[in-house]
Order: structure tokens, then sequence, then C-alpha cells
């Protein structure tokens, strides 16, 4: 039985949902030529079908409560600070986690229903 990590699973769709306007061309930064890294990271990443299946599960979420919706948006893909979110919403900080809670599980819920597995990649 497979065991997933919704708020992982969240950040990376939010990584891969964010805007990145004017970002297209990778920066150029200084360093030595030719010098080899020092470490190499693993970056867990979503692969495309995956990434589809989580953003058709979410845009289903937006129909069935937009609130919700629009928590995982200001939460996962905005990166909103808490303040900032609990007065955007109105709520206090427990009401705010408990509904952000039943958001992530009604997306748990799709992604197990889906007929595909949610994949990650280093």
């Amino acid at each position: 039985m497979l065991q997933y990590n919704i708020k992982q699973i969240l950040k990376l769709w939010g990584h891969l949902s964010t805007p990145r306007l004017g970002t297209e061309y990778p920066a150029f930064s200084l360093g030595i030529s030719g010098a080899e890294p020092v470490k190499k990271y693993s970056v867990l990443e979503l692969t495309d079908e995956s990434y589809m299946v989580i953003e058709k599960v979410v845009l289903s979420l937006r129909k069935v409560n937009k609130v919700w919706y629009e928590m995982l948006l200001g939460q996962y893909v905005c990166r909103a600070d808490e303040a900032d979110l609990l007065a955007y919403f109105n709520t206090s900080r427990t009401t705010f986690y408990r509904e952000l809670g039943q958001a992530e599980a009604y997306i748990l819920g799709g992604i197990v229903n889906s007929s595909i597995e949610v994949v990650f990649y280093a």
C-alpha cells in the first residue's frame, strides 16, 4: 500500500504552479570555470503525469469549495505569511488549519482515487 505525504506533494505542486514571469532565462552567477560542485543535491520533483493528476484534483476542489481552494493557493502556491492568510480569511489559526487540513484530505482522496500513481523523481 502506498503512503503519500500530502504536504510534501502539495509543496512540490505549489512550486510548479508558481508563476515565473520574467524568469524564463537562467541567471548567471560568478564562479570558477570548470570547478566541480562540492555536493550534489537531489531535489524531489513530480513527474508531468503526476502534476496533471494533482492539478485536475485541485481544479475540482475549486468547484466543491472555493474557500478551501483559495487556502491551498495561499499556503502552497503563493506561500503567503501565516498572519496574512489569517487576516485575508478573517479566521482564527485553529479554524484556518482545520479547513486547510480538510482541503488537503480532499486532494489526497482525489490522488488515491485516480488511476495514476503520484511519482517523485530525483
